[in-house]
């Protein structure tokens, strides 16, 4: 049953949409915002877009990954920012994942599924968004880049944070998908391609240095893979007009952290909103 208090938004935000996406949709995206991939830090994505809105920056285009997939899509569908940020503290380890009920060790999304349902709408598709979206997730067989801009928005998230190794993958549109920040964490480069003329990217993904040695080989060896997603996250974020980074140093992610995540989003954006007003409009 869906949450009535999360849900409070859904009448507005579909009353508004079929003239909203005919008004944005048509014209081509101006500045687009790239939402990289970072576990559970969604929340400090949600600050980001606090301070843009706060001001005016038009926002036209929104490409996101894993959480950013999830933050991008419920600004798309024209939610508030204290509705998004509820939603973001709806996620963690416990509520989105469970056991599969199969025996090949994957773990289950269907939870996530059903968060999403309940704070987008099961039947939403991109398209129809008030906001052009679109998110990035990876073919679990070759490796290759998946721009999803069109069909059903929930399916395309899930993919979006489809954890390799630990999650099954996502058959959508005909293809095995897994989370795209295993080839591309911050998702600048699909923005641009979409059409927008100055992107604004924002880096949640990780530290750039380990804080500790690896204690033993598969710790080790994730901080190797880690390392060189950061590097491809470095040079995605080299390609955009804008980098905003909030400095999530001490704060672990997590459900009980949300406030401080977010006020780190809105603390790292306020000073380039201002500039970004003067200069691009």
């Amino acid at each position: 049953m869906p949450d009535p208090t999360l849900l409070t938004d859904l009448p507005q935000a579909g009353e508004a949409a079929g003239t909203a996406a005919r008004q944005l949709r048509t014209r081509p995206a101006r500045i687009g915002l790239a939402l990289g991939a970072g576990a559970f830090r969604g929340a400090a994505h949600v600050g980001v877009i606090r301070a843009l809105e706060r001001a005016d920056i038009p926002i036209d285009l929104v490409v996101g990954c894993s959480a950013g997939a999830l933050v991008g899509l419920m600004y798309c569908a024209g939610f508030s920012t204290s509705y998004m940020q509820e939603g973001v503290r709806r996620l963690s380890p416990d509520n989105v994942f469970c056991r599969s009920s199969g025996q090949d060790g994957f773990i289950d999304m269907a939870p996530l599924r059903e968060i999403l349902e309940e704070l987008i709408g099961p039947e939403t598709t991109i398209e129809n968004l008030p906001r052009r979206f679109a998110c990035v997730a990876a073919d679990a067989l070759t490796g290759e880049l998946v721009v999803l801009s069109q069909g059903p928005a929930i399916p395309a998230v899930q993919a979006s944070m489809a954890i390799p190794g630990l999650v099954r993958p996502v058959v959508h549109q005909g293809r095995p998908l897994v989370d795209g920040s295993v080839v591309l964490p911050i998702p600048v480069s699909p923005a641009r391609a979409l059409g927008a003329d100055h992107v604004i990217a924002v880096d949640v993904f990780m530290p750039r240095h380990g804080t500790k040695i690896a204690r033993h080989p598969a710790e080790s060896l994730s901080h190797c893979f880690d390392m060189a997603l950061r590097r491809i996250a470095d040079i995605e974020m080299r390609a955009a007009d804008v980098q905003i980074q909030p400095d999530l140093r001490g704060i672990p992610p997590g459900l009980d952290r949300s406030e401080d995540l977010l006020a780190a989003g809105e603390l790292a954006a306020d000073p380039v909103a201002r500039r970004i007003r003067e200069k691009w409009q």
